[in-house]
């Protein structure tokens, strides 16, 4: 059980999406590598990857200013509304 739990812990470390401040150079294909991402046509993808980018210029941009709470990526940072 132990090495389970040591196993799943491990895993998720290496598959960790990067801390707020390490957005400076994280890319849409590291994070479709970092969640297991994958979309149904080129189309899908360059949707995703434009509302991806966009956040994380703005996630950049609010972690410079002097907020008291910084802003990072997760699985939904590419949605599209």
């Amino acid at each position: 059980m132990s090495k389970r739990i040591i196993g799943l812990l491990l895993l998720s470390f290496l598959n960790a999406s990067p801390k707020w401040n390490e957005l400076t150079g994280y890319t849409f294909d590291q994070f479709v590598k970092d969640f297991g991402k994958e979309y149904a046509t080129p189309e899908d993808r360059a949707a995703h990857e434009a509302a991806f980018n966009d956040r994380l210029k703005e996630f950049i941009v609010h972690n410079q200013s002097a907020s008291t709470y910084k802003k990072g990526v997760s699985r939904r940072t590419d949605r599209i509304v």
